[in-house]
């Protein structure tokens, strides 16, 4: 998935294709994944999440996810969003 998420953000960096033609598509899954629930475990897993794409360094991801106004956060919070 987050392969997937590089590739989106480097077709619409090339003009491939534009955000507007995927937003439909992404925006579910950039905020799913940018929230931090309220329960410890979920909460937890996205922090983890979060910190796996910033350790292993997915940069696309992360430009992708700011290209739609939304930002990990690996200690609190809810991320972002549009």
């Amino acid at each position: 998935m987050l392969d997937g998420f590089d590739r989106f953000n480097n077709f619409i960096k090339v003009g491939l294709i534009h955000k507007s033609d995927v937003e439909p598509y992404l925006t579910y899954w950039l905020k799913e994944i940018c929230m931090i629930p309220k329960d410890p475990v979920g909460n937890e897993r996205k922090k983890q999440l979060h910190r796996y794409i910033r350790h292993y360094k997915f940069d696309g991801v992360l430009e992708l996810f700011e290209r739609f106004g939304y930002e990990l956060n690996d200690n609190s919070g809810n991320g972002g969003g549009t």
